[in-house]
């Protein structure tokens, strides 16, 4: 009983973390570029996995638990969960949402992760879905097509709506690569030396081509973004990311991806708290992709009940 009630209170923790990250990138950037934001980010993430991995080094084998996933780095499974999984998201999301402004809209693409799984397992996985669940990924695009109304409305324009779509493809790409040719590595490990290789992409490219923001407005910031840049490498990144793989582990992920459901309500209240604006439009339009993501995972009673690990902001 107590132990069910800790992994309820990490599932909240979890969710509250993840979705408190799309207000933070936007913080962070007042004061840093969107590039180094998104270095920050993957450091400050690598950081804490590898100091849990050094305090496991008596208990799970340590150091050893990195040497498979970074032989395997060798094979391209590896180099889409770093790009697609990490360099891409961590890159573009600060981006969008420090040039526009609006956490909470460039949150809730993030739902769609589960319809988009369902599409790419069809070339990938050779796994077709029934009516019922294509009929689930069909009204997710139409909700989506409507969120992209709104953005429309707000001149956010067409190569930055298709950047938003790509990162939600990126992570069910990402997820299906690695059902399809990773499931035998660790999640954890798998995560660190993705992550690090990521920061070695990432950190010289923000130091070369990323421009931070100057003025007074800028430096009055600086000390609010730095702390935002902190909490959303070491915990918003870091913490939540090991806290979700012990949810995988102890629940499953079924259990585990219902997380990513919940972010982008945690990144609207937060935007509505900074005085983003917030149409009953775009609500609207995230509830229908929620309700459509719950027609794709249900399963009749009596029929076991798959759903892919979600990736999320």
């Amino acid at each position: 009983m107590i132990c069910g009630v800790k992994y309820h209170l990490i599932f909240i923790l979890v969710t509250s973390l993840w979705g408190s990250n799309f207000i933070l990138m936007k913080k962070a950037t007042q004061s840093f570029g969107p590039m180094m934001v998104g270095a920050g980010r993957i450091a400050g993430g690598v950081l804490f996995l590898l100091t849990v991995v050094l305090l496991l080094r008596q208990q799970a084998g340590g150091w050893r638990l990195l040497v498979e996933p970074a032989r395997l780095l060798k094979r391209w499974p590896m180099m889409v969960v770093v790009f697609l999984g990490f360099v891409f998201p961590f890159l573009i999301q600060p981006y969008l949402i420090h040039k526009h402004q609006d956490s909470a809209f460039f949150a809730m693409p993030i739902a769609l992760v589960p319809l988009l799984t369902v599409l790419v397992s069809i070339p990938m996985l050779r796994v077709y879905p029934t009516w019922r669940q294509l009929a689930g990924v069909l009204g997710g695009l139409v909700c989506m097509g409507v969120l992209f109304g709104v953005g429309v409305e707000r001149g956010v324009g067409w190569e930055d709506l298709l950047l938003v779509m790509s990162v939600p493809l990126g992570y069910a790409i990402t997820n299906t690569t690695v059902k399809m040719k990773l499931s035998q590595v660790g999640a954890m490990p798998m995560g660190v030396v993705s992550m690090s290789v990521a920061l070695m992409i990432v950190f010289p490219v923000s130091l070369a081509v990323d421009t931070a923001p100057t003025g007074p407005a800028a430096d009055a910031a600086y000390s609010s973004s730095l702390l935002a840049l902190a909490w959303l490498g070491l915990l918003g990144t870091g913490l939540s990311t090991w806290l979700f793989w012990k949810l995988i582990q102890v629940h499953g992920p079924l259990y585990a991806s219902m997380v990513s459901y919940l972010v982008p309500v945690g990144a609207l209240m937060w935007g509505w708290v900074d005085g983003e604006p917030m149409s009953l439009q775009q609500v609207g339009a995230f509830a229908g992709i929620i309700a459509m993501v719950v027609l794709v995972q249900w399963q009749p009673r009596g029929r076991s009940r798959v759903m892919p690990v979600v990736g999320v902001d």
